[in-house]
């Protein structure tokens, strides 16, 4: 099966595989990683059309580059609730969905990387589908990538299964019917905790595969995003009336824990949020939920599930 390529976010003119622009010298240079992703992680990704099926796409998204601000989503591995844990501006959560599970959590940098990469007003995701759909209707989406995009195609999947079927169709999306989704992950670092994983299988039963090798440490990564604390809220649960002296431990590990991981949080949400003032991603936050917002408690009392 042959692919054209249709649009590549480093160079919205390439349409051919790894051409190498020429550069005049002005502005970044369309070749350097270091520059040509989308900001504020400097993230890219490309989208393919099959040339026997027209309205099969590819989308490939970038993994982590030699750079600090791509590494940085890397490092970022506290987690945020995966429906309106995502804020722009800051303290302001969106109704943005990568899961529907009570208590499902994401990989912080790997979804603002995912919101950098589906609202660019321009060169982001949202914004090619409904460019592509005007001239060909879409009903198949393939969803692929490496490591750090590995983890973020997942977060792209999920988001793109609750886009699909909602019905309000906030984000304009003019399908037909439904396409059918399916991805391919490559060495994928986690994206989420337990809840999301589980969320993610029912979602995706037999149309996502992760392809992993035993001896690469990248899939390993974080290290964990369920911690011992995690467990010691279900038992504290389960055992709220029954007065055990332990429950004050458990109650004042959970505390500190909580208090590092909001104060984590915070900074990485209002760090981030400076930096995508330059993108023009707030016109497509306006264009898509205009002034809704999602009340949520605050970061330093949620739980590390």
């Amino acid at each position: 099966m042959g692919w054209q390529l249709v649009f590549d976010s480093r160079h919205p003119g390439n349409t051919e595989w790894n051409k190498i622009w020429p550069w005049d010298g002005s502005g970044d240079n369309p070749n350097d990683i270091k520059t040509n992703g989308l900001h504020p992680l400097n993230n890219a990704w490309l989208m393919a059309q099959s040339a026997s099926d027209p309205g099969h796409i590819a989308i490939a998204i970038r993994g982590t580059v030699s750079e600090r601000r791509s590494i940085l989503a890397d490092a970022y591995a506290a987690t945020i609730p995966a429906y309106a844990g995502l804020e722009y501006p800051k303290d302001t959560p969106r109704p943005i969905a990568f899961a529907a599970t009570p208590d499902a959590e994401v990989h912080m940098g790997f979804g603002y990387a995912a919101f950098s990469l589906l609202f660019d007003p321009q060169h982001g995701i949202l914004a090619q589908l409904q460019q592509r759909q005007t001239q060909q209707p879409i009903t198949k989406i393939t969803i692929t990538g490496h490591s750090q995009g590995a983890a973020v195609a997942t977060l792209i999947h999920a988001f793109l299964y609750y886009a699909t079927v909602d019905r309000h169709n906030p984000y304009q999306l003019a399908f037909a019917a439904k396409p059918a989704l399916k991805s391919y992950l490559f060495a994928q670092p986690k994206p989420g905790n337990l809840q999301f994983a589980q969320d993610f299988a029912r979602i995706a039963a037999e149309t996502a595969y992760v392809i992993n090798n035993d001896r690469d440490p990248v899939p390993q990564v974080p290290l964990s995003l369920e911690t011992v604390t995690e467990v010691s809220e279900f038992v504290e649960e389960d055992n709220v009336s029954v007065g055990n002296p332990l429950d004050h431990l458990i109650d004042g590990v959970i505390t500190i824990k909580n208090s590092v991981r909001g104060s984590i949080a915070e900074m990485f949400t209002s760090h981030v949020a400076d930096d995508f003032e330059d993108t023009g991603i707030a016109a497509s936050v306006q264009r898509y939920f205009g002034n809704s917002t999602v009340t949520l408690p605050d970061l330093k009392a949620r739980s590390l599930s």
